[in-house]
């Protein structure tokens, strides 16, 4: 996850919410590894408990 945030605050300089990178990449926004797209998803499922 770190590395997620890590690379999208070098792009767009500042930290995004887990919400706003489920909307992102759920748009096709936002393109991540399998790896990458697992971590968000288990990240987001531990927020909607």
């Amino acid at each position: 996850m770190k590395t997620i945030i890590k690379k999208y605050k070098k792009k767009f300089g500042y930290s995004p919410s887990i919400y706003e990178l489920i909307n992102l990449h759920s748009k096709g926004l936002l393109i991540l590894s399998d790896k990458d797209e697992n971590e968000l998803k288990k990240e987001f499922k531990k927020l909607n408990k």
